[in-house]
């Protein structure tokens, strides 16, 4: 889990969900025992892309603690069109995760 669970605030976030990355929104965390979810509020298209925009119908989802989430930098927003600058970095520490998962 690489969120810093205490500073939760307005948090831009790539998390992996039914094998494919989401870029999106933390809106909320749930803390029950050990672990902590979160309410997303989903960017489309799912990962891999540079480019992604809010869709006309909110797409929110609970990510589970098992989850891996990562925090990332504000997207820009030309044109209502938001711009990951670091979406490369993002792909590689996802197919980085992958591997590891499938040794164990």
């Amino acid at each position: 889990h690489y969120i810093d669970e205490e500073n939760i605030s307005i948090l831009y976030a790539a998390a992996v969900y039914d094998d494919n990355w989401w870029i999106g929104l933390v809106l909320k965390k749930h803390e029950h025992e050990d672990e902590c979810d979160v309410t997303m509020k989903f960017m489309h298209p799912k990962g891999p892309s540079k480019y992604f925009f809010w869709p006309q119908c909110n797409d929110t989802g609970l990510i589970p603690n098992h989850c891996k989430l990562k925090a990332i930098a504000v997207p820009t927003a030309p044109a209502h069109t938001y711009y990951i600058s670091n979406e490369d970095q993002i792909k590689l520490k996802f197919k980085l995760f992958f591997l590891n998962a499938n040794k164990i």
